[in-house]
């Protein structure tokens, strides 16, 4: 090992105790759950209903194939793009999916304790679509009035579902959110590939 890798290795070290043992909640929980700028889109259990109502492909985190789809994932965020040019088209379609991203970003896989197996994966619990276990703990276990489960943001859905794991001594198989402190630069937010086909045209 070079001077400079092992310099490397005792920084990153430093990094990763230092975000096991702050006293402050890791930066992408506290994202999650502060007020988002002006025109931020936010995720929300509503909105993740009727994107799978719609078998949108921003649920797979890609881009609307075509004008329809784009228009009906749009309509969800109370959005329109029918009127738009086709590059502010694109870069709406673009902004839902980081959304969509970030929200799904939160999830934590996790297992009961004394219990085999890899975690769990609450979007895709096995029998079911992948809101509806996340709908049942919001209501059933955090006893919250349906009306406001469809507005909680699924950004914090995940966070309030990790940390009652947590709290009922389930086991983290994934990153935890405070070693994503030392792995993520300033801005971990998903940033859509440049690469991207981009959907057809709106008509007018």
């Amino acid at each position: 090992m070079t001077e400079t890798e092992e310099r490397d290795l005792r920084a990153m070290g430093a990094d990763l105790s230092g975000a096991m043992h702050s006293r402050w909640e890791p930066r992408c929980v506290a994202r999650a759950f502060i007020t988002p700028p002006r025109g931020t889109l936010t995720l929300t259990m509503q909105h993740w209903i009727e994107l799978d109502a719609i078998r949108s492909p921003l649920l797979d985190l890609e881009l609307p194939k075509d004008a329809a789809q784009l228009e009906a994932a749009a309509r969800v965020f109370a959005l329109s793009v029918r009127e738009l040019p086709v590059e502010s088209a694109v870069e709406v379609a673009q902004q839902m999916r980081q959304a969509v991203a970030a929200a799904f970003d939160m999830a934590i896989p996790m297992r009961p304790p004394h219990t085999p197996g890899a975690g769990l994966d609450d979007r895709l619990a096995e029998g079911f679509g992948g809101w509806l276990p996340m709908f049942s703990f919001l209501v059933a276990e955090c006893h919250m009035p349906v009306i406001l489960a469809r507005m909680l943001s699924v950004g914090q859905a995940f966070a309030l579902l990790a940390a009652t794991r947590r709290n009922q001594g389930w086991i983290c198989t994934g990153t935890t959110y405070a070693m994503r402190d030392a792995e993520q630069t300033d801005d971990p937010s998903p940033n859509p590939d440049a690469a991207e086909p981009t959907p057809d045209e709106p008509s007018s």
